[in-house]
């Protein structure tokens, strides 16, 4: 719910700054904010009127000067509009990153409680327990694209200067350790499961032969067997 937040939030922001971006894009909408803005009055004087009402004549140097103000004040705008966005777009795509991790850290955890479960002790139905671990085998090798995905994300997030580096790099080697721990867990299990399958085959054909002894002994009769 957290990570939604931020992304919603991240959107908006960078929704907010399109409009700007647009007029940066759009010449026609500042027709008045170009290079050549105010150079045509540098050759003349110009006369304007001042707070007590009296007529100033400013100089072609203060046309000049207040040109280049508006212009230096312009280009600085675009400049940190430009860095917003940079800055907003990166927070956007960090959101993302960590609202696909959280879920895929939870589906780890959700599979490892299943790989770590013990019922391979319990000599029961093994043969269904067995088909019903090999389909979650399948499944989770069927799901291992989800990390590899987000180690292209990430990685790239890292090699662009992402500003939280450290933190993605950091959570990609935690969600890979516990990868790693859920596949180990669920070889083991299939292993174990496989054990005791034999164990209880093992033990059911011993039980045969012991039935067959018996069966055997019991035809001979007292005679047979010299008592």
């Amino acid at each position: 719910m957290k990570s939604r937040t931020f992304c919603i939030q991240s959107m908006c922001s960078l929704q907010w700054c399109e409009p700007f971006e647009f007029s940066f894009r759009n010449p026609a909408c500042v027709p008045v904010i170009q290079c050549s803005f105010g150079a045509h009055l540098l050759p003349f004087g110009f006369q304007r009127m001042d707070p007590t009402g009296v007529k100033v004549l400013e100089t072609a140097e203060d046309i000049q000067e207040r040109r280049q103000q508006v212009l230096d004040r312009y280009h600085r705008f675009k400049e940190l509009s430009t860095l917003r966005r940079q800055k907003l777009e990166d927070s956007y795509r960090f959101q993302f990153f960590q609202r696909d991790a959280d879920e895929l850290e939870k589906w780890i955890q959700e599979k490892l409680q299943i790989a770590s479960d013990e019922n391979y002790k319990d000599p029961t139905n093994l043969q269904g327990k067995l088909q019903k671990h090999q389909a979650f085998e399948a499944e989770v090798q069927a799901n291992s694209g989800a990390i590899v995905k987000l180690d292209e994300t990430g990685n790239l997030m890292i090699t662009e200067g992402h500003f939280s580096s450290e933190t993605i790099r950091t959570r990609m080697q935690e969600l890979h350790r516990q990868w790693e721990l859920l596949l180990e867990k669920m070889r083991e299990k299939g292993i174990k499961l496989q054990q005791a399958q034999k164990l209880v085959q093992y033990l059911r054909e011993c039980e045969d032969v012991m039935d067959w002894i018996n069966d055997k002994v019991a035809g001979f009769g007292p005679k047979r067997m010299g008592f």
